[in-house]
């Protein structure tokens, strides 16, 4: 059997069936929404749910969200002359939160050895028995700060 029909089999049988379902007809709920109301105001806004006459719609920025709530009435009674959102009767409105990123770390700033904590280090690093400490620590004495 070939892996798109073993595919087609398991969908068939799937729950996944019934998401990919109520994806599409919030895709086409979308299409309806930003046919009937002004493209200014529709771009970017996509319909989440539909349920029991509420609709839901995600916002893609803090600006449109606002245009929306200000318009909220008007547009309530273009989108009810549809045929599928005749029974609207709430409008929900919900920001698209942008993926968090981390911060730009900064650049690390060059440190600096007092002249004291050199002494300190290279006093240190003769008087240690273990050889490789001793190099380490006086490696580190000596490093020029502005490399």
């Amino acid at each position: 059997m070939s892996s798109i029909r073993h595919f087609q089999q398991v969908l068939r049988h799937s729950p996944l069936r019934a998401v990919l379902a109520q994806a599409a007809d919030y895709a086409a709920l979308t299409e309806l929404v930003q046919a009937t109301i002004d493209p200014r105001l529709s771009a970017g806004v996509s319909v989440v749910g539909w349920q029991e006459g509420r609709l839901s719609l995600l916002c893609p920025n803090s600006t449109r969200l606002s245009q929306w709530r200000y318009a909220r009435r008007a547009c309530m009674a273009q989108l009810r002359q549809q045929a599928g959102l005749a029974t609207l009767n709430e409008l929900h409105l919900a920001l698209a939160s942008a993926a968090a990123t981390p911060p730009t770390p900064l650049p690390a700033k060059p440190r600096h050895l007092s002249p004291a904590t050199r002494r300190l280090l290279l006093m240190a690093a003769k008087s240690l028995e273990d050889r490789e400490l001793s190099l380490a620590l006086g490696e580190l004495a000596s490093r020029d700060p502005d490399q």
